[in-house]
């Protein structure tokens, strides 16, 4: 028998029995995989970004690449640091091989050399702030400084 015989063989015996297999996204649903809030959603999809699943170190990816790599995205979570982020986006860019990431800051902690990071693209990481924190920052300076006369 030549091996394409065996392959049409072998064809056949899985159509005549075939084999169910099962998965957890079949067995729980894709409701269960999807876990970035609208909040997340919106922000992803306002920089033309894909959402990403159940990945603490990508959100998302643009839909953008740069020099045929992927450019991932990550949103800082209320509950880690703007540190703790960059370092699980650099660890995930990394491993997948990627030059360029997006970092979105979305609160203020306790990063001294925020400006520095900002500025100079820390790592091939472009730190951006989110619009709400970008607004009410802005709201928090002029307040008090604006008069009506």
């Amino acid at each position: 028998m030549t091996f394409q015989q065996d392959a049409v063989e072998l064809t056949k015996q899985r159509l005549e029995n075939p084999v169910k297999t099962s998965s957890h996204l079949l067995q729980k649903g894709k409701e269960k995989y999807i876990n970035k809030t609208d909040r997340e959603l919106a922000l992803l999809k306002s920089i033309d970004a894909v959402p990403v699943q159940r990945n603490s170190g990508i959100d998302g990816f643009l839909s953008e690449y740069y020099e045929d790599k992927p450019v991932p995205v990550k949103i800082q979570s209320d509950n880690e640091s703007l540190d703790e982020a960059i370092e699980k986006l650099r660890h995930a860019s990394k491993k997948r091989g990627c030059l360029l990431s997006v970092l979105v800051r979305t609160k203020h902690d306790h990063t001294l050399f925020i400006d520095d990071i900002k500025q100079n693209n820390h790592n091939n990481i472009l730190v951006v702030d989110s619009y709400d924190l970008q607004i009410n920052d802005w709201i928090a300076d002029n307040r008090n400084t604006i008069s009506f006369k």
